[in-house]
């Protein structure tokens, strides 16, 4: 029995706190480990940080981007229709104005000639076509 006591109390005072203090020397060296590897880490961390940044800087220009092109082109388009709209418009308004005035300069006289002439016309047809 005093064996067992010896065993138990050296184990409970010299050999516990013993290991208690080689498992916490252990865990803090496997905690600096890992703060060390952190460390060695933290360079490649930062590029990524930074190309991360870049990479959303890239895409907001892009969007902007697209954004201006989108602008540009919807403009563009605008005064396209524009032009064509006002081309057209003169084209309807030339036309008009034409016929205005070869409606005007019509007498009944130059009229009355005209007829004469067209009749004279149709009597040498008809004459040449009898035969």
């Amino acid at each position: 029995r005093v064996p067992q006591l010896t065993n138990r109390l050296n184990e409970m005072y010299y050999v516990g706190p013993i290991q208690q203090k080689k498992d916490h020397i252990s865990a803090c060296i496997a905690a600096a480990q890992q703060t060390k590897d952190m460390i060695q880490q933290l360079p490649k961390l930062y590029d990524v940080q930074i190309e991360n940044v870049d990479l959303q800087l890239e895409n907001n220009y892009r969007d902007r981007l697209k954004q201006a092109f989108t602008e540009v082109k919807s403009r563009l388009d605008c005064q396209v229709a524009l032009a064509a709209t006002k081309a057209e418009l003169e084209k309807d308004y030339m036309i008009d104005w034409i016929t205005n005035q070869v409606v005007q300069n019509i007498t009944p006289d130059l009229e009355k000639k005209n007829i004469q002439s067209c009749l004279a016309q149709l009597q040498t047809l008809s004459k040449s076509a009898k035969i």
